[in-house]
């Protein structure tokens, strides 16, 4: 997704992806705790756009 534009609601992204709503909050967690995503209250939740050459982090290796 672009910087700076929003991303759908909890409800929606829970609807689209077939999961329960406390996933698509988790997800949106942990987006936030990476530093991809910004809350900002009554607004909504935003991409936050990333410094040139910055790789998005790698997921924890499996085994």
């Amino acid at each position: 997704m672009a910087p700076d534009r929003p991303i759908p609601s909890e409800n929606h992204l829970a609807d689209e992806y077939g999961v329960a709503r406390l996933t698509a909050r988790r997800a949106a967690q942990e987006l936030r705790e990476r530093g991809l995503i910004v809350t900002v209250r009554g607004k909504g939740s935003f991409v936050v756009e990333q410094p040139a050459g910055a790789a998005p982090e790698e997921s924890e290796p499996n085994g």
